[in-house]
């Protein structure tokens, strides 16, 4: 049986709940993650995202090259 919706309907529904309250999500400190790719563990650094955020391994994947663009690395 398919879902009746995705993910990112549901993050997009709790971010506007969010709002509607004036709570924010704590962002996780990523500093860690950057330092890996720093080393050139990006394996490590993939992991390490997965397990501050809670993140699929696609979805850690896609932001781990995101960061390393971000940070020139």
């Amino acid at each position: 049986m398919k879902p009746l919706c995705g993910k990112p309907v549901l993050e997009r529904q709790v971010q506007a709940l969010n709002q509607h309250l004036g709570t924010d999500s704590p962002q996780p400190d990523l500093a860690s993650v950057v330092d890996h790719l720093r080393e050139g563990r990006k394996i490590y650094a993939i992991q390490e995202y997965r397990a501050l955020t809670g993140a699929d391994l696609r979805e850690a994947a896609g932001a781990v090259e995101q960061l390393a663009r971000e940070h020139g690395l």
